[in-house]
């Protein structure tokens, strides 16, 4: 991607959208942590499971995918940081919470994958294990040779988070709905609902040029003009 750059008011949508999506990020994690200590024993192993899945998805995972585009104006450098650290957290608990829900089914002789949570749940791991091993890979060679490699990642990270929302609303509504919990199950889907379509937007706004193949010469002239234009500032 050729370097990025964007008027003051750009830079002030995606700080205020991403602030926006940190703030929804806290609401749906309390409230759902909340709702699993009232519908599930604490004691229980299975109780670490949706509390573990709600922090990685909705937390790291989400933060993770907006780290180039809420924080516009800081470097790509320590961006990379953030997004790298997001999503190997998010990965670590993924993994976790993934060991917690096959030992409480061996525990209880219950079959495991046999849900359309489950089973997207183990393609959402797969996936982003996937993911993790692309990330660390094109860190180490852009850090080399400072050239672009593996461009597919972004777009399919874009991919797995929704996927991963997917997976941890089935989850919610497997859990939660039909019981007492039946408000939080509606609040729970219409703020994560915000948050990802909050989420994609800014990620394909920002990344969607990338969808399109341009001829390197006329690439070189449009940023030529856009650094040269006083109205627009470039990013570091």
């Amino acid at each position: 991607m050729a370097e990025e750059t964007m008027t003051k008011s750009e830079l002030v949508v995606r700080w205020a959208l991403g602030l926006l999506c940190l703030a929804l990020e806290v609401v749906v994690v309390s409230i759902v942590i909340a709702a699993v200590s009232r519908s599930t024993d604490t004691d229980e192993l299975f109780f670490w499971h949706p509390v573990l899945m709600t922090i990685g998805v909705i937390l790291f995972l989400s933060h993770g995918v907006r780290a180039y585009t809420s924080y516009a104006g800081v470097s790509r450098a320590k961006l990379r940081v953030v997004h790298g650290l997001l999503s190997g957290l998010w990965v670590c608990l993924s993994m976790a919470g993934f060991g917690i829900i096959v030992q409480n089914k061996r525990n209880s002789d219950f079959e495991h994958f046999t849900t359309t949570h489950g089973r997207l749940g183990l393609g959402v791991l797969f996936f982003s294990l996937l993911q993790g091993v692309a990330g660390t890979l094109k860190l180490f060679v852009l850090f080399k040779n400072n050239k672009r490699f593996l461009r597919w990642h972004g777009r399919m990270g874009t991919l797995v988070f929704a996927s991963a929302v997917t997976t941890f609303l089935t989850g919610v509504n497997f859990l939660l709905e039909g019981g007492p919990e039946q408000d939080t199950v509606i609040t729970t889907y219409v703020l994560t609902f915000v948050l990802a379509l909050i989420t994609l937007f800014v990620d394909f706004f920002a990344k969607g040029f990338d969808l399109v193949p341009q001829d390197p010469e006329d690439e070189k002239a449009h940023h030529y003009v856009r650094l040269n234009d006083p109205t627009h500032m470039r990013l570091p």
